[in-house]
């Protein structure tokens, strides 16, 4: 019944919490970590445009580090990645939370950070920050629908069935 659903949930997302754990220790650069699979794509082409030929001077990765089809599993992996940073870990890790219910749900309730200050809010061991998708500075139509997600900051021209192009 619904608790075995639950336990199972809970056992998927445990699995992309150490999977996600396993490939940032390798990271010595600060990494952003991001909620969905899709976002991680979006940010190399947005760095690439606006900084061709440029190292980029942080790694990129999302929580959705499992294929699965759980609706929401990013957020609800990336919530307990960065409550459960370590101080030793080698590198700083900024979680960047969709600006929809969820995302806004699970940063506000995030444990052991501070409050929220400059638009972000930091780790008691100052290894973690987290903050919200900021809001684009061309309010577009479809920036105010309910889902505020990545995707949703760039013009319409530049969207096909819902994602940036990759050109």
């Amino acid at each position: 019944g619904r608790a075995k659903e639950l336990y199972e949930l809970n056992d998927k997302i445990s699995i992309e919490i150490n999977a996600l754990k396993t490939q940032l220790l390798g990271f010595t650069k600060p990494a952003l970590v991001t909620e969905g699979k899709h976002d991680v794509k979006i940010l190399e082409t947005a760095w690439n445009k606006l900084h061709p030929n440029t190292t980029r001077p942080f790694e990129i990765c999302s929580c959705n580090v499992v294929s699965s089809n759980i609706e929401e599993a990013g957020v609800t992996v990336l919530k307990p990645y960065l409550e459960t940073i370590l101080p030793s870990e080698p590198s700083v890790k900024i979680g960047i939370f969709d600006q929809d219910g969820p995302g806004k749900q699970h940063y506000n309730d995030l444990l052991h950070f501070g409050k929220e200050k400059n638009g972000y809010k930091k780790h008691r061991n100052g290894k973690a920050y987290a903050m919200l998708l900021p809001t684009p500075p061309s309010d577009d139509n479809h920036w105010n629908t309910r889902e505020r997600c990545i995707e949703f900051m760039f013009p319409k021209e530049y969207l096909t069935d819902g994602y940036v192009k990759h050109e």
